[in-house]
């Protein structure tokens, strides 16, 4: 028998929502899903309506926000300057958008994406710029290269500020965590020191 059976006999037993994750030790979502009028048709008409830059930008926003491990969902891999110039920057304003949005669904009045371009040089001649802690040549027309990042992060009082925004390699940026600048220098500096 497996997990939405056993949610499903528990429901037929009266048993209630709060009950039954005690009982199975899933997640009330996981109850809600398998037990809540219409629930699964909600979850995937959200997957179909997705725009496609979303989708696109959903993998590098999810790791940035929730870490959550147990998405099943994925976004397919972008291919190196695959995009325009135009679709980048729709790319780069819904991880704006998400990048000063809380947990709770609260999105802060931050700045517009041409104030991220201009701190990082980025225009349609010149789209190039460099990570922070690699040096690599990042690439604004390839959005799977680069996330962006909290400098100090969310959890250690960090804000959603273009001061405490940084865009720095993929690699660097699943490194960095959730410490903070310093923290991460300090790191590295302890890792190169063992092995230099």
């Amino acid at each position: 028998m497996n997990h939405k059976d056993n949610i499903l006999l528990l429901k037929s037993k009266g048993y209630s929502y709060s009950q039954i994750v005690k009982e199975l030790g899933c997640s009330l979502g996981t109850v809600a899903y398998h037990c809540g009028k219409g629930q699964k048709q909600k979850s995937q008409n959200r997957k179909t309506n997705q725009l496609e830059y979303e989708v696109r930008n959903s993998r590098n926003c999810s790791r940035f926000f929730c870490g959550d491990k147990r998405r099943k969902y994925k976004a397919p891999k972008l291919t190196p300057y695959c995009i325009t110039m135009k679709e980048a920057d729709k790319i780069a304003r819904m991880r704006l958008k998400n990048f000063s949005t809380n947990k709770e669904g609260i999105m802060k009045a931050l700045t517009n994406i041409k104030k991220v371009k201009q701190k990082y040089n980025i225009s349609e001649a010149n789209h190039t710029f460099t990570c922070a802690y690699t040096g690599d040549t990042l690439d604004w027309k390839d959005p799977s290269g680069f996330q962006w990042d909290h400098i100090m992060p969310r959890c250690k009082g960090g804000e959603d500020t273009l001061e405490n925004l940084q865009i720095i390699s993929t690699n660097a940026n699943q490194a960095k965590g959730s410490m903070t600048h310093d923290e991460f220098i300090k790191l590295c500096k302890k890792v190169t020191e063992k092995y230099a």
